[in-house]
């Protein structure tokens, strides 16, 4: 459960950014905490799978993993899938 901010201790600027994400859609949240947590713009790529599905996903990078730490905060799904020439891809659905 989400502790409600306490708008009468809060600075005019941190009330306006808590009005900004409340706004922002589900991409723009994760890759703002990406960008954050020291990714680069040019490496946060969102796509949407077309096998039935439609879902959303999030790739980093060159299928690079994220920690458990990211996953967790930004309420992501490990993907995960092994290819013989490069080992390992991650994505994560939202």
């Amino acid at each position: 459960m989400s502790k409600e901010p306490n708008l009468k201790r809060m600075s005019q600027g941190e009330i306006d950014e808590i009005k900004i994400e409340a706004y922002m859609s589900k991409e723009e949240k994760i890759k703002k905490i990406l960008l954050e947590s020291g990714f680069k713009d040019k490496d946060i790529m969102f796509g949407r799978v077309n096998l039935g599905t439609g879902r959303k996903y999030l790739r980093v990078g060159y299928w690079r993993p994220l920690s458990d730490e990211l996953v967790e905060k930004l309420n992501l799904f490990e993907d995960r899938y092994y290819d013989e020439d490069c080992g390992y891809k991650y994505s994560y659905a939202y």
